[in-house]
């Protein structure tokens, strides 16, 4: 509930004014805040991102399917929160991955 004010209802608004629902992460997560949730958007009249996003982890990511864990089932990732890195950094991290011959630690 950090956000300047107004925040919230302008999000609601831009989101068929569903009205969010607030969830204190107190006996979930260590960082105890207060979060916002939208769920049960319509899907009619919507257009779909462009691109299209990787269905699963192994389309956008085929170099790690030799290392992932046999009782690992999941298929997607999910970003709560993420920090950019500058494309340089990126490139070295995934030749650092595709090149090696063992898991990484």
């Amino acid at each position: 509930m950090r956000a300047p004010k107004g925040v919230w209802a302008m999000i609601s608004r831009f989101l068929y004014d569903i009205k969010l629902e607030f969830v204190d992460s107190e006996f979930t997560c260590a960082a105890v805040r207060k979060r916002g949730y939208i769920h049960n958007l319509p899907v009619q009249n919507r257009s779909p991102l462009d691109p299209l996003p990787p269905k699963t982890i192994f389309e956008d990511f085929p170099h790690v399917k030799k290392w992932w864990p046999s009782w690992d089932s999941m298929e997607k990732l999910i970003f709560h929160r993420t920090f950019k890195a500058n494309a340089t950094s990126l490139e070295h991290i995934r030749l650092a991955l595709a090149n090696s011959q063992k898991p990484p630690p």
